[in-house]
């Protein structure tokens, strides 16, 4: 890739968005748990490893960099065991950068612009990291409050974010639509239910 050396600066990034699409604590249908009953966090002697998701995107037009940061984590017991609580998050972060047209980069082999790595480290750690702070606010006072996100390094968190972006482009060309820029995720429309 064609290489900016425009220095990221830190004042012209202001997050404008950061919500929950999705904050789920749910029985998972084990047989021992019933809401309120027999689980506490006293119960919860660790966590599994949870599933986590970042898909990145980006809008040069508004300058919009985002991240869709999707997390499902089961509560264990002492034997490592499911208690039968499950817990579901999905967070939407959206960065402007108002210097992003200084810190593109040509993707080879084709006309598109992307940001470079330099905002992309940066963006994606502020993104988990403010991630890991809102779950661990919206359990505080719930029986999954001893759950936090681990920590992660940026460049495993970046390398899995690039990698879900490019599967997400590989299986909508899969799919015969017109794929969208690098990194840039779409949701498909919903099928109207048939009568």
């Amino acid at each position: 890739m064609e290489q900016n050396n425009a220095s990221l600066d830190l004042d012209q990034i202001h997050l404008v968005e950061a919500l929950f699409m999705e904050c789920v604590i749910q029985d998972t249908g084990h047989e021992t748990f019933s809401p309120y009953k027999n689980i506490s966090p006293d119960n919860i002697a660790e966590y599994d490893n949870p599933d986590i998701l970042i898909l990145p995107s980006y809008d040069l037009e508004n300058q919009l960099i985002t991240f869709k940061i999707s997390v499902k984590v089961a509560a264990l017991d002492s034997e490592s065991k499911p208690v039968g609580v499950q817990g579901s998050f999905t967070i939407f972060l959206a960065f402007r950068v108002l210097n992003l047209q200084d810190l593109l980069i040509k993707i080879p082999e084709s006309d598109h612009m992307m940001p470079n790595a330099q905002v992309g480290y940066a963006l994606i750690a502020v993104a988990y990291s403010t991630a890991r702070g809102m779950i661990m606010s919206k359990i505080s006072d719930t029986v999954l409050q001893g759950f936090a996100l681990p920590l992660r390094s940026v460049q495993q968190l970046m390398k899995e974010a690039l990698a879900l972006a490019r599967k997400f482009r590989k299986d909508e060309a899969n799919e015969g639509k017109k794929g969208p820029k690098r990194g840039v995720a779409r949701t498909k429309k919903k099928e109207e239910p048939k009568q």
